[in-house]
């Protein structure tokens, strides 16, 4: 959509289920044609919040501001009877130190940092 992809390196614990396991933290950014960069985090371990940090060396933290879409429980959906069972807030859960970005993701959730 007419955006610039950033190439993201990410260190994420595992998430396993049973025998099976996968890194718990998917991650992707971009820069549109504003110069507004776009961080996607997701969470994909059903029980447990994991924190991430993002550095950008030595450069100066834009404003960030942040959307988080999550539930209760990971199988929740929006119906015609309950509309806001999967819904998206203002996220707020991260802090800039130096020139890392502390992101807290809460389980099963998406996360989508603005910088601009």
């Amino acid at each position: 959509q007419d955006a610039e992809w950033l190439p993201v390196q990410i260190q994420a614990p595992y998430y396993r289920q049973g025998g099976d396991s996968i890194a718990a933290v998917n991650a992707s950014a971009s820069k549109d044609s504003h110069g507004v960069v776009h961080i996607s985090l997701v969470n994909l371990d059903a029980a447990k919040a994991i924190q991430v940090n993002i550095t950008f060396g030595d450069r100066k933290l834009p404003p960030v501001s942040g959307k988080v879409l999550s539930s209760a429980r990971i199988n929740d959906v929006n119906t015609f009877s309950h509309p806001d069972k999967v819904t998206i807030k203002k996220f707020t859960a991260y802090r800039k130190e130096g020139g890392v970005l502390r992101v807290e993701l809460p389980s099963k959730s998406v996360v989508v940092l603005e910088m601009r």
